[in-house]
């Protein structure tokens, strides 16, 4: 029994091994990648990561999901950063954010995903999509400084045709290395072998590379945040922007992650929360980039044969290996690779057949949709989820500002109006008007005995009537509703 034990314990370890080094794989590109297209320090990115492997996959109660660096948030950091002048005012708003998301985890609004309009959320996905791809393209065709590069756009090119081939790949086996991985090695032998040795005019400039700093002491990585902004209000408006995408996101995956989970673990959202809160107050105190819970590395997580989180935290390790010990090699990667991964990332977030999804969900739901990728991509996130919210809640009122709410029965020589369940003000001018259009001489009944709940103002209208049909010589009678009247 203790030799089985100690068997299936190496058989784990071997397993979370293996798939700490593929996500790892993974993690470098898109961490530099999400970093550059933020307009952040790059070394922000891989902070992000070791954070998000080493503390979030410590605290998280998900056993598969990997966090790292948000997509899903460039342009929010982008704006950002712009807006301050600086990085460090907004690793200040990020410091907030993460506190912001542990109150969120504490007092248990684990389920704020659940409320937001699926045509919503994947009008914020798609728009992050766009705006990666209409941001990075640039890079890919090799324009820096208003200056076009050949060199780099054939690497940029080249690796977006092979990141879109492998994954039509059909023989399997191939399919074990990351295409991320796989761009990035082609994208380095381009450079470093093939343009050095037969089109030297080719060759890429360092601006056109990473570029992370040579130093091998953990402190001289970091950035601190500005705390004589402490007061500036734009600081919190943009934690409270950065903790909800942020939560929402983290959550989004995590539930996607119990889907493809073998084993179906449930895991509670609210402690998922407090874990990433505290990624992210880590990471804004130590020069990062906003974290969630990734899907891409989740899923790879899981494809790799990962069985519990110390998967997600030696992956973690090895991005802080690779940060002090190999930043010569990672300085190789070419910047126009790093844009083909996230253009690639941008077109899975905003592929066709989600717009065909939502279309063919009818205009209730793809008009939100719409709407909410227009305003973000001439806003931002917040007031483009706002205002697609919004319009899934006009939909809603009308819907429900259009269901008629009475029945008119003719019975023995009487006409009968049937009251619904629920009648709220929305509905006062249905009643007014099937009361005002009533014929004079009747015998009419009220029947409210099916109803639960009814607006007062509804009840002004009926006791109005019920006063007032002696002149029309109406002979009233209402049931049902007499313990609502005054």
């Amino acid at each position: 029994m203790l030799k089985k034990q100690l068997n299936n314990s190496i058989l784990s370890l071997k397993n979370n091994l293996l798939s700490a080094i593929a996500v790892f794989l993974v993690a470098i590109p898109l961490c530099l990648g999400v970093a550059n297209a933020s307009g952040a320090p790059l070394i922000s990115g891989l902070i992000a990561g070791i954070i998000g492997g080493i503390i979030v996959g410590f605290f998280s109660p998900s056993s598969l999901s990997v966090s790292g660096p948000a997509a899903g948030l460039t342009i929010v950091v982008f704006e950002s950063i712009k807006s301050f002048g600086n990085f460090n005012s907004f690793l200040l708003a990020l410091l907030f954010a993460g506190l912001i998301q542990i109150i969120l985890g504490i007092v248990r609004a684990g389920g704020i995903a659940d409320y937001l309009p699926s045509s919503v959320i994947d009008g914020m996905l798609v728009s992050i999509g766009l705006i990666l791809i209409i941001k990075e393209f640039p890079l890919l065709i090799g324009m820096v400084d208003n200056t076009k590069n050949t060199g780099s756009a054939i690497i940029g090119i080249f690796s977006l045709i092979i990141l879109f081939s492998w994954e039509k790949l059909s023989y399997q086996k191939l399919k074990i290395i990351p295409s991320s991985l796989l761009v990035i090695a082609v994208s380095i032998f381009i450079n470093s072998i093939i343009y050095k040795s037969y089109f030297p005019q080719l060759i890429l400039d360092k601006n056109l590379l990473i570029n992370l700093p040579l130093h091998y002491k953990i402190s001289s990585f970091f950035t601190t945040p500005n705390f004589s902004e402490v007061f500036n209000i734009h600081i919190y408006k943009t934690a409270i922007v950065i903790a909800l995408i942020a939560s929402v996101e983290s959550l989004l995956s995590l539930e996607a992650m119990e889907k493809i989970d073998p084993f179906k673990r449930r895991v509670s959202a609210n402690k998922e929360l407090i874990a990433q809160g505290i990624g992210n107050f880590l990471s804004g105190l130590l020069g990062g980039l906003p974290i969630t819970s990734v899907i891409v590395r989740g899923s790879v997580n899981v494809s790799a044969g990962a069985t519990n989180k110390l998967s997600a935290i030696i992956h973690g390790f090895l991005l802080l290996f690779a940060v002090l010990f190999i930043p010569l090699i990672i300085n190789f990667i070419p910047l126009s690779s790093l844009a083909a991964i996230l253009i690639f990332t941008g077109f899975h977030l905003a592929a066709p057949n989600i717009f065909i999804k939502n279309y063919l969900r009818g205009k209730e739901k793809f008009l939100p949709f719409i709407f909410t990728i227009i305003l973000i991509l001439f806003t931002d996130l917040l007031q483009g989820v706002i205002g697609g919210i919004i319009v899934c809640t006009l939909y809603t009122l009308k819907k429900y500002y259009d269901k008629k709410v009475y029945k008119i029965i003719d019975k023995d020589n009487q006409k009968i109006i049937l009251l619904e369940r629920n009648i709220t003000f929305f509905h006062k001018k249905q009643i007014i008007d099937v009361l005002n259009n009533l014929p004079e001489n009747i015998n009419l009944t009220i029947d409210g005995s099916q109803n639960e709940y009814i607006h007062y103002d509804v009840i002004e209208i009926i006791q109005d009537f019920q006063f007032n049909a002696i002149y029309k010589n109406i002979k009233l009678t209402v049931i049902g509703l007499k313990n609502k009247f005054n």
